[in-house]
């Protein structure tokens, strides 16, 4: 598996937690890897919208993204992205649902502030390094 080098220029435009993701999942897709991203939480911003999502399926707490790509010690990659000038802290239903998938899914779940870390984490997953 071959990583692209991550273009250093947009790294300076990383001014929110959204554009953070945008980032990681601008990697990912110049990687082989099956991975989801959880980009609706900010489109929840009326209540049709939330009453719409939740039938479709959206679950509060869920993480930013899932690398479903096994290694030979985990089942998954699961992240949790927050932005390094937020307040960092994970609600309740964060916590349980990292938990959940620690426990019953056998990922390996990590919360990261920068493009950087998650570079390094997801390829120290990828050569089963964790």
């Amino acid at each position: 598996m071959v990583f692209l080098e991550y273009d250093k220029k947009y790294l300076l435009t990383l001014s929110s937690e959204e554009s953070l993701q945008i980032a990681c999942v601008r990697y990912l897709r110049n990687t082989d890897l099956l991975f989801s991203s959880n980009g609706q939480a900010e489109c929840l911003d009326t209540d049709e919208k939330r009453i719409k999502s939740y039938q479709l399926g959206y679950k509060k707490g869920m993480p930013d993204l899932i690398i479903f790509t096994p290694n030979k010690s985990y089942n998954m990659l699961v992240v949790e992205l927050k932005h390094c000038f937020g307040s960092g802290e994970l609600s309740t239903e964060q916590c349980k649902v990292l938990n959940n998938f620690e426990t019953e899914c056998k990922a390996f779940c990590c919360v990261l502030n920068s493009i950087e870390a998650f570079v390094e984490i997801l390829t120290k997953y990828i050569h089963n390094l964790l």
